[in-house]
């Protein structure tokens, strides 16, 4: 997987004020100063994952990138900050967010939802993040509560932050940043806040400028996506489209009716028994192999027939 080099550079340059040595970080991770000065570049994720392992190493400071998150002036987002910037609301500056974080961050999708007045910011992994999966995340929500603070004049408040991993030595650094109940083993990122926030309107709202970021917006995310690597779009795909299925977990409130038609709607030879014969798939890989170039469809393929080994060696309960 190839990433954008974005944030690297004030990366870099951080951990540097911090003791770090610049040569020696670039050096081991095998990336060049021109390389991430180059806005266009894209590196391979293994070299990403390295100059933030050095960077944290080097600085001798667990809380890096916590730390430079909450600094970012939010023209460091690029395309997406301008669009954030110029919207009306901090609800149609989050929806760019959840569109376009690809174009900044490939590893990770967005979802903004809003159940019984708190609205939730989820992130969730695309990508294995291996070693610095705690960094990235706790970076990329640094810098999200620091640009809905900056957008809408200190007004956002945090009312519950989810991390899914176990608590750090270093916790007390993210009571000091985020000054809100912390919740670690979760089983996704989330940002909760109270719903009202969405409608705070904004002071630098531009019609026009919002327009012609969104636009550029499309335009790079489209370019990442055609020249993405396959894997990765099946990837994100697959984990927005997992979002769409209810659990059986999903249905305990439900009658017993509401669950049996869940079970049969889930298991094709049900399905195909109750219809008297074949019926048409509704599997997404299907549909997405359909629209998908030859190469796009030979992938899909690939995992449908994975998917189809790991039922036959491996029983799954219902609704799994």
């Amino acid at each position: 997987m190839r990433v954008p080099t974005h944030y690297l550079n004030s990366f870099v340059t951080f951990a540097e004020a911090h003791g770090a040595s610049r040569p020696e970080l670039l050096k081991e991770a095998a990336v060049s100063q021109e390389t991430l000065d180059d806005p266009e570049a894209r590196i391979e994720y293994e070299q990403f994952k390295l100059l933030i392992q050095g960077a944290v190493a080097r600085s001798g400071d667990p809380a890096l990138g916590m730390r430079l998150a909450g600094q970012l002036p939010i023209t460091t987002h690029g395309l997406l900050g301008y669009a954030a910037m110029s919207s009306e609301t901090l609800e149609e500056a989050l929806s760019f967010v959840t569109r376009f974080v690809p174009t900044r961050i490939p590893m990770l999708v967005a979802e903004l939802s809003v159940n019984k007045g708190i609205a939730t910011l989820g992130i969730e992994e695309a990508a294995v993040l291996g070693e610095v999966r705690a960094t990235i995340l706790e970076t990329t929500v640094g810098a999200l509560h620091a640009t809905a603070r900056f957008l809408t004049h200190g007004e956002f408040e945090l009312e519950e932050l989810r991390f899914p991993y176990e608590e750090p030595d270093y916790v007390e650094e993210y009571r000091s940043a985020f000054d809100c109940p912390l919740v670690f083993g979760a089983d996704a990122m989330e940002m909760r806040f109270a719903a009202r926030l969405l409608k705070t309107r904004l002071p630098l709202a531009d019609e026009t400028a919002k327009k012609l970021a969104a636009k550029r917006c499309e335009e790079e995310l489209a370019a990442i996506e055609s020249s993405d690597d396959l894997e990765q779009r099946i990837r994100v795909q697959l984990l927005k489209m997992d979002r769409l299925q209810p659990s059986l977990d999903d249905l305990d409130h439900a009658s017993a009716t509401a669950k049996r038609r869940h079970f049969v709607q889930s298991d094709p030879e049900q399905r195909e028994e109750r219809a008297g014969g074949p019926i048409p798939s509704d599997d997404p890989l299907d549909h997405l192999s359909d629209r998908g170039s030859p190469g796009l469809q030979r992938s899909v393929q690939l995992r449908k027939s994975v998917q189809k080994l790991d039922r036959t060696v491996t029983p799954r309960a219902p609704g799994r």
